[in-house]
C-alpha cells in the first residue's frame, strides 16, 4: 500500500536526520535516525515490488547545541534517552513519521502550576 510522501519518506531516513517514532508500547518520540541498513537474517529479503528491505536503528532521542543537556558517548548533547535504549526498525513501518507530525513540542516544562 502507497502512503502519500512515501517517496520523500524514504529519501530523508538518513543517519542524523529526525523523525517522530512510536515505540512498542505506543508512545511516540522524537528520535534520531542512527544508522540505515538492508534487513538481515529472517528479516532480508524484497518487498512485494522487489525492492530490497531495509532497516533504520533508531535512537530515541534528538540532539542539540545546548550545553546543559546530556552528552552521548561521543561528546554530542542530546534531550531524550540514551543509546541503550536504541532499536532497529524496518523503514516500511508507520511507526516512523515526519518530525512534527506526532510528537508535538513541550511547553510550559518546569513552569510551576
Amino acid at each position: 500500500m502507497y502512503t502519500p510522501g512515501w517517496d520523500k519518506k524514504l529519501q530523508l531516513l538518513q543517519p542524523d536526520s529526525v523523525f517522530d517514532v512510536c515505540d512498542e508500547q505506543r508512545n511516540w518520540f522524537r528520535a534520531t535516525i542512527i544508522e540505515r541498513m538492508e534487513c538481515e537474517g529472517n528479516e532480508a529479503g524484497k518487498d512485494c515490488d522487489g525492492n530490497t528491505l531495509e532497516e533504520v536503528k533508531v535512537g530515541y532521542r534528538y540532539y542539540t547545541d545546548d550545553g546543559e543537556t546530556i552528552p552521548d558517548p561521543t561528546g554530542r548533547h542530546y534531550i531524550g534517552y540514551s543509546p541503550k535504549f536504541d532499536i532497529i526498525r524496518r523503514i516500511s513501518l508507520a511507526s516512523i513519521q515526519f518530525a512534527g507530525s506526532m510528537v508535538k513540542p513541550y511547553t510550559g516544562v518546569g513552569e510551576k502550576m
